[in-house]
């Protein structure tokens, strides 16, 4: 049964289970809906074993330099945040690329399952977007955000002219606010219109939904109806720990020739 909370529809009785997420048949009326939050998808001691995976694996600076050729490798990590004073305005990306054999197990049965279920809520066939040949393909990223890090301004899909895509951005979360972090987080709206011009006061008042989200929780959101921000976490703290504060992985999908053209694996 689902229950609103703002513009947020939050629904129940979906769980992963051996690389497949389970539950109840999707409502196709809720694809309507800016953002659904569905509850306890993923076991807390799944995701922390999730995460210790992917922050551990290739962890240092050079391994995604790109080769001569200007490909990138497999595996790459963003971070800009070897200058402390830059802090504020960036993140750390984990990124893969998920035909490379030295993926992790579990994060690439995450990946296909995360991909499986966007194509469910979205109302494609099941194994859309998982291979090369396909017009789009699912990736995966996971991010961490320091303490004071990453301010992110109103942001949406800037493939607006005709854009029809549902749910194209879906999200786990991994920390708790109020236990992990104290301040900051995700902020969502409704947008009132579609245009090719950035509005960023054409939408319904920005609701902060840390609170309504625990470890576990996946949320889908289609980008071109929902405005989504993030604040700066603890910005009056100064840790820095990948294994300590707000972590998400988020799942969405871009042209595949795109992709080809990152990865030497991908010929």
């Amino acid at each position: 049964m689902a229950r609103k909370e703002g513009i947020v529809t939050i629904l129940e009785g979906y769980r992963y289970e051996n690389g497949i997420i389970k539950g109840p048949k999707f409502d196709p009326k809720l694809r309507e809906e800016p953002i659904v939050v569905f509850k306890g998808v993923y076991d807390e001691k799944f995701l922390n074993e999730l995460r210790k995976t992917v922050v551990s694996f290739k962890y240092n600076y050079s391994d995604y330099t790109k080769g001569e050729d200007g490909l990138t490798f497999n595996y790459r990590r963003e971070d800009k945040l070897h200058d402390r004073k830059r802090r504020a305005r960036f993140n750390i990306g984990y990124h893969f690329y998920f035909w490379n054999k030295e993926t992790p197990q579990m994060v690439k049965d995450v990946y296909y399952a995360m991909v499986r279920f966007g194509n469910m809520v979205s109302g494609r066939e099941e194994n859309d977007r998982l291979k090369l040949v396909d017009e789009k393909i699912g990736t995966m990223s996971y991010y961490y955000y320091p303490a004071g890090g990453f301010l992110s301004n109103h942001h949406f899909s800037d493939d607006i002219g005709g854009y029809d895509e549902i749910f194209d951005e879906i999200v786990i979360q991994f920390s708790k606010y109020g236990r992990d972090f104290k301040e900051g987080g995700v902020y969502v709206a409704k947008r009132h219109k579609l245009s090719d011009e950035y509005s960023p006061n054409d939408h319904s008042d920005l609701q902060f939904i840390e609170p309504l989200l625990d470890p576990g929780d996946v949320f889908a959101t289609t980008i071109k109806d929902c405005y989504h921000r993030v604040t700066p976490i603890d910005p009056k703290k100064d840790y820095f720990n990948p294994l300590f504060g707000r972590f998400i992985a988020s799942m969405y999908y871009v042209p595949t020739v795109d992709l080809k053209k990152l990865s030497k694996s991908a010929y």
